[in-house]
């Protein structure tokens, strides 16, 4: 089994989550402060699907509980460059977050923005 993720705790998640996350959404929720309703209000709006994320711990914990052993884990996307800074030097961005990716298995991984573990059942035999 190979499964990736997200990994919620790196500086870029964190500012995506709680700090240009917040900021990207403003204009819109001025615009709903000042109109007084939401903008599909009205509308039919499609359910979003599920989207779990799970922590490294977390996901081994699961693994464990269905009987799979994990093999590896490795942290990858070392990016440095704090949104929207990514988008504007993409490609510095990008060479720094290729530089850095011999970190991924070290103590400094959990920078990595997300990450691959693999695992495999336990056979009895």
């Amino acid at each position: 089994v190979i499964v990736t993720m997200h990994n919620s705790f790196s500086p870029y998640r964190v500012w995506l989550r709680y700090g240009f996350g917040k900021l990207r959404n403003a204009p819109t929720k001025l615009m709903r402060l000042i109109k007084g309703r939401r903008y599909d209000q009205g509308a039919k709006v499609p359910k979003r699907p599920v989207f779990r994320v799970y922590s490294e711990k977390a996901l081994r914990h699961l693994f464990a509980s269905e009987e799979l052993r994990v093999e590896d884990v490795v942290y990858y996307d070392f990016n440095m460059f704090l949104s929207p800074l990514d988008a504007l030097f993409a490609k510095a961005s990008v060479y720094v977050s290729r530089k850095l990716e011999f970190l991924c298995r070290t103590k400094l991984k959990c920078l990595g923005t997300g990450f691959i573990i693999k695992g495999k059942k336990n056979v009895l035999r």
